[in-house]
């Protein structure tokens, strides 16, 4: 199985036929679970967007868009018809408010909701209003879990980054307590290591996503969920980025995109794919058994 993702920064852009985007990127990639962040858009506005190219390439879009900001944030998981067909030779319906497929389900998974009563209003709201639209899962009677994340950037939310990073760590070891194979990819926001930012020494703590506690954060993720960045697992030392500004070259990049998993002995392979270049971030990839 393989499963993509990308942070498109906005489905309209993405689907803009005047330059790189969709049409050249599925030529390139059609992987089995394809994962978006950033669609700045509900369902109607993906369809929208890039419908022929999901039609074309055979693809059912899942959409969770924010609750507090229209067109902003929001997440996509769009899984092959193929997929689906060959997951219906058993059927175990689950309790969904969301989606059920018979013996797999996708749920939009909101940390709003369960953030603890001692959260204050104000912050509540803030993260209503930043902090969903973010989180998109599938799960399967094989015992698969896919979750597809857009992290909550931390410029100027400090303060909420740091609560969406517990809200999130506790997420996820709840997955991982059930002993399922967990996969998380996305756009997680963070430079683990100097090996995943150009140029490291001059600018820690200094951006968003170079913040010491965003990676002390990250590095416990890993550690408490027992967690393996399949990229790193696969590719030591080497520096390849997933992000640069605008008119920036990779070379002079960040890796804010991650796949992680619980299961490494599951996984083949992990990518970060530079042959279609349609946003500012790139293209990632797993492959699983």
């Amino acid at each position: 199985m393989k499963i993509g993702s990308l942070n498109i920064n906005g489905v309209n852009a993405f689907g803009n036929t005047r330059k790189p985007g969709a049409w050249e990127f599925f030529e390139w990639y059609a992987p089995d679970i394809l994962l978006l962040q950033e669609t700045k858009g509900n369902l109607a506005k993906v369809k929208s967007a890039i419908g022929p190219m999901l039609d074309g390439y055979n693809y059912i879009p899942f959409v969770s868009e924010s609750k507090g900001k229209a067109g902003y944030a929001g997440v996509a998981m769009c899984i092959k018809k193929s997929f689906l067909e060959s997951h219906q030779s058993t059927c175990v319906v689950k309790p969904t408010p969301w989606f059920d497929g018979g013996d797999f389900r996708i749920t939009a998974v909101e940390l709003y909701d369960y953030l603890p009563d001692s959260v204050d209003e104000a912050t509540r709201n803030a993260f209503k209003y930043y902090g969903t639209g973010r989180i998109i899962m599938y799960e399967d009677v094989e015992d698969n879990i896919i979750v597809g994340v857009y992290t909550l950037n931390s410029g100027g939310k400090d303060e909420l980054r740091k609560l969406w990073d517990k809200m999130f760590l506790q997420f996820i070891q709840k997955l991982i307590s059930s002993d399922k194979n967990v996969y998380i990819l996305g756009d997680l926001n963070v430079c683990h290591t100097s090996l995943d930012m150009w140029d490291w020494n001059n600018q820690l703590n200094c951006y968003p996503g170079l913040m010491q506690y965003e990676i002390d954060g990250f590095t416990k993720l890993l550690a408490d969920c027992n967690l393996v960045d399949t990229f790193r697992h696969f590719n030591p030392e080497l520096r390849r980025y997933s992000w640069s500004a605008p008119k920036v070259p990779l070379s002079k990049g960040w890796r804010l995109d991650y796949a992680l998993t619980n299961k490494i002995e599951n996984v083949v392979d992990s990518t970060i794919q530079h042959e279609v270049r349609c946003s500012d971030h790139t293209y990632i990839e797993l492959t699983i058994k």
